[in-house]
This record gives C-alpha cells, structure tokens and sequence, in this order.
C-alpha cells in the first residue's frame, strides 16, 4: 500500500503531512486539489460507463438511450 500513497503523491494526486504529537510519528495522506479534480472526473467516468451498461442491459442503445 505504501509504495501506491508514495506513486500517488509524486504525482501530486496526494499531499501529506507528519503528526508527531503521539507517542510515534504517524504520516497522514489526503487528495491534493488536483487529486479532487481527477477524482471528480473518474466519477463522471464511472457514471458515465453504469449508464450506459444499464441500458445494453436493458436491450437499450450504449448511448444512454433506451
């Protein structure tokens, strides 16, 4: 998992920060504002794509139509 956060943070999707104050250092990851918007689009994508297997499933066109 930590070799994935290290990728992901190089690539500027996740930023970090160190929280000292327990008795061990802990390293905190969350979405940098580029990682919300790609993960805001991956989203969109994912809709996107349920829409449109819903529909082939229904014997609809994959355009969202029915």
């Amino acid at each position: 998992m930590y070799p994935i956060l290290r990728r992901l943070e190089k690539q500027e999707l996740l930023e970090s920060k160190w929280d000292t104050n327990d008795t061990r250092p802990r390293k905190y990851y969350m979405l940098s504002p580029t990682g919300k918007e790609v993960y805001r689009q991956l989203c969109q994508e994912w809709q996107m794509m349920t829409v449109r297997l819903e529909s082939l499933i229904r014997g609809g066109s994959d355009d969202g139509s029915s």
